[in-house]
């Protein structure tokens, strides 16, 4: 039988390349991104396209490029002409149809990340090229530059995984980073009372932890942190989505933190009925205690929208001086139409929304979706809905220029890239 051993790994392998195939074909069929992945189109059907990146990093992410990547998507604009803008130009020309250079493109990042300083900030000096970045400024601290010749390659996964204020201050001194709000705090909040798992070893607890709700402990919220082993799981959505927000049972979750504390901690996810062992934690807490869970009110929730999007514009123009915030970019890509409404109250005047359009997730519980079927962004389409590219998969080169991308090539490249274990991902 050993003779046949070698037989295993077949049905793996072809099952990993039936599922890339799949995936690959069903990208086709998205049709979801511009005109001008697909075909080289002329100038006039171009638009103002709008890249995202959120981290440049030497190591693979999920959510990453490496600076040789991003090198790359600046200098194939820069040798193609391209200018780059920033969010107020951008608005000028969708609400006033002010000129913009005939190849101009935006660059946003998402969180303001360390390797923004570290890795993309050189690049676009090297480059002359203008980035907006949107800030969680809740997460930021004061002091402190980085060299970025010294720094790590993956800042992003270290202590300090934000930019400082004093790193911001420079950047934005350079003229060439745009600083604008992702709100306060990029939070998760609970909206429904059923518990769907708890916190353990291989939860997925995000960057900066935004993966995990805000857990309310004392009356305070407490945010960036990693949650105790064991913490309940519930439902959860974006803070700025249309959902109150849910308060769990503070004394619930620390009976069921204590529980897996008392048997070992991470030693005891081991066994294989721990999920089952802590709900009847929870079913035997609930019989001999008055479980206190309560629901925000509408008031509550309208006020702390609020004040996530006003506390986040006026902490960046105080840190910022001489600056005007006046662009928002929302975490997840989800919100609510009252968020929306707030947000224009508040004083913001352009929104930037999903990475490519939405699909309607009914879950999300009535979101403000895109409209428009592929992001453009031309003269008279709505500043509050200004969509935006995902730039990983070197989507920039696709833009028309010398080199370019064409679509079967860049199928083919999909189709023959080695997975990401294989490229040191993680």
């Amino acid at each position: 039988m050993n003779k046949f051993l070698w037989l295993l790994p077949l049905p793996v392998a072809g099952y990993l390349g039936w599922r890339r195939v799949s995936r690959t074909l069903n990208s086709v069929r998205s049709r979801r991104y511009p005109n001008f992945v697909y075909r080289d189109v002329g100038v006039d059907e171009l638009g103002v396209p709008v890249f995202t990146y959120h981290s440049v990093a030497g190591r693979a992410t999920p959510d990453s490029v490496t600076p040789a990547e991003f090198e790359r998507d600046m200098q194939y604009l820069s040798r193609n002409g391209y200018h780059t803008l920033t969010a107020d130009e951008l608005h000028a020309y969708l609400v006033g149809g002010d000129s913009v250079p005939a190849r101009s493109v935006v660059i946003t990042f998402d969180d303001g990340r360390a390797t923004l300083w570290t890795a993309a900030y050189p690049i676009l000096q090297k480059y002359g090229h203008k980035a907006v970045c949107f800030l969680v400024p809740g997460a930021m601290s004061g002091a402190g530059m980085r060299d970025p010749k010294t720094a790590s390659p993956d800042a992003d996964l270290g202590d300090a995984p934000v930019i400082t204020w004093d790193e911001a201050r420079a950047m934005h001194a350079s003229g060439l980073v745009d600083f604008q709000s992702h709100t306060l705090a990029h939070a998760l909040v609970y909206y429904a009372p059923e518990i769907v798992d708890f916190v353990n070893p291989a939860s997925d607890f995000g960057y900066l932890h935004y993966g995990m709700p805000v857990l309310r402990c004392g009356g305070e919220d407490r945010l960036y942190t990693r949650p105790p082993l064991g913490t309940p799981i519930y439902h959860s959505r974006p803070r700025m989505g249309a959902a109150r927000r849910f308060f769990d049972d503070e004394a619930l979750r620390q009976t069921c933190v204590e529980y897996v504390t008392q048997r070992g901690g991470e030693a005891f996810f081991a066994q294989d009925d721990w999920r089952a062992q802590l709900l009847r934690v929870v079913n035997d807490h609930k019989k001999q205690h008055e479980v206190r869970e309560v629901f925000e009110t509408e008031a509550e929730q309208v006020e702390a929208i609020r004040h996530s999007l006003t506390h986040s514009k006026a902490l960046i123009e105080a840190n910022l001086p001489g600056h005007t915030v006046r662009h928002l970019c929302f975490p997840w890509h989800r919100y609510s139409m009252r968020a929306a409404a707030l947000a224009q109250e508040a004083g913001y005047v352009g929104t930037f929304i999903d990475i490519n359009p939405q699909k309607p997730q009914p879950d999300w519980n009535d979101s403000y979706r895109v409209q428009r079927a592929l992001p453009t962004n031309v003269y008279g389409d709505d500043p509050h809905q200004i969509t935006r590219i995902d730039a990983r998969d070197g989507l920039v080169l696709s833009l028309p220029g010398d080199a370019r991308v064409d679509y079967t090539r860049r199928i083919f490249a999909k189709l023959l890239r080695p997975p990401r274990f294989l490229r040191g991902g993680s």
